[in-house]
């Protein structure tokens, strides 16, 4: 079947298919495919797929990471927290990913070295009770975060808190909701409690808890940011289980009055723009970000949801002006810094111009990017966008070479990646 002829209300009922039997990546790459390239009325329904898709993956990933982390493979989790980092979309939890990420490949390193005691900051004993080791000094450093009227609500909790708290923030949230839960059968209960239950169960893909302990927590917390650096917002966690919930039009209808653009916090926004998109608001949620990204400028994330949003209103070439200019300070003279590298942008980039208002040898330069970025390594959607590309191309023997290695990286897993040996394009310089 051509690339251009696919039945994609068939494709998107495979997609549904293989959300119902846990396999996010592949549903994902469909929906995805289908978000830019199917009929307008379809790319509504492609969008909220690919959000529930994201949510699933996300959950598969960390689940992985605890695993590998719980069998003392610190350096195995930190990959496949790699792997949830790049599906992240919110920045409050993008930096607790990475924090956590650091905090694992640092207990590797201080397992591999011989001058460094290992401890523990607090154990359970036979009965089940936990000893109270010193952990202050981590609890404190994480409350130092929060604003001076917040902190005072930390101050006196039990260790069982001060331990979930920390668990938490080093990503071990099934552990932290477990101390959590164990709290509230004991008689304590408060909207810090909330938030941190909801947190938790964010964390760990339970979306409808999430949202319950978050609506709690927002009615006596309110809107305004919790920490110094205006990153931890009850509204956008609530958002976002509200959305992994399958739920935009309540996300939409309560983060209108919050989401004004040049007012708004700009996750706040990002959530606003998200509901729209996945409630089939399509063209209102193209002049929304329009009009933020006029005000916000140097937000990866929302460049790329722009470029979605117009790609799914049959805008492309506009997206594919707008998201190019976005990235292309990082990407001067056919090479990117690797501190401005953003993944899902670059890959939405070459998925654009392998459309009918693309280029398909600019395509390939970002495709090399994008294997450039991850040290020569491409996964199944990196391959499945290069199955496009020789297509597109006019190799259709490259072309199933490069969809059937994609399908044996879905089959290897989330993570799976296979090594190539690709080039800019002709008379440009390698980049790997």
């Amino acid at each position: 079947m051509g690339l251009f002829s696919k039945n994609w209300s068939k494709e998107l009922e495979r997609a549904e298919s293989f959300l119902e039997r846990d396999l996010p990546v592949p549903a994902l790459e469909i929906a995805e495919r289908a978000e830019r390239k199917a009929e307008p009325d379809l790319r509504a329904q492609a969008a909220g797929i690919v959000l529930r898709a994201r949510s699933a993956l996300l959950t598969s990933v960390l689940a992985k990471a605890e695993a590998a982390e719980a069998a003392g493979d610190f350096e195995d989790a930190a990959d496949w927290l790699l792997s949830a980092f790049e599906q992240e979309s919110s920045e409050v939890r993008r930096s607790e990913l990475k924090a956590r990420r650091q905090a694992l490949l640092d207990r590797q390193f201080e397992s591999e070295s011989p001058f460094v005691v290992q401890s523990e900051s607090l154990t359970v004993t036979a009965e089940g009770e936990l000893d109270t080791v010193d952990i202050d000094f981590e609890y404190e450093t994480l409350v130092s975060m929060l604003k001076e009227t917040v902190r005072s609500h930390y101050a006196d909790r039990p260790v069982e808190f001060k331990q979930a708290l920390v668990d938490l923030n080093q990503g071990r949230a099934a552990e932290a909701l477990a101390l959590f839960d164990r709290l509230v059968e004991e008689g304590v209960d408060d909207a810090f409690l909330d938030l941190e239950r909801g947190r938790a169960n964010l964390l760990i893909g339970e979306a409808g808890a999430a949202r319950d302990h978050l609506e709690a927590a927002w009615e006596t917390l309110g809107d305004d940011a919790l920490d110094e650096h205006g990153q931890l917002l009850v509204p956008v966690l609530w958002a976002e289980a509200a959305l992994a919930e399958g739920d935009p039009a309540a996300v939409a209808d309560r983060l209108e009055a919050l989401a004004l653009p040049g007012e708004g916090h700009v996750d706040t926004c990002r959530c606003y723009a998200e509901a729209l998109l996945a409630g089939g608001r399509k063209e209102e949620a193209a002049a929304y970000l329009e009009r933020l990204t006029s005000r916000v400028r140097g937000s990866a994330e929302l460049d790329l949801l722009l470029a979605r949003t117009l790609a799914s209103t049959g805008r492309a070439a506009e997206a594919i002006v707008g998201l190019e200019a976005s990235l292309a300070p990082s990407c001067k003279a056919g090479g990117c810094s690797t501190s401005a590298v953003h993944l899902p942008s670059f890959r939405f980039a070459a998925q654009l111009q392998l459309g009918p208002s693309g280029d398909a040898d600019r395509a390939r330069e970002w495709i090399a990017r994008v294997a450039n970025a991850q040290g020569g390594l491409l996964g199944a959607e990196d391959h499945s966008i290069l199955a496009d590309y020789y297509e597109v191309s006019g190799d259709p023997e490259a072309s199933r070479d490069a969809a059937a290695e994609a399908q044996r990286l879905e089959a290897a897993g989330s993570g799976a990646v296979s090594a190539v040996d690709f080039e800019l394009g002709s008379g440009r310089q390698r980049v790997l």
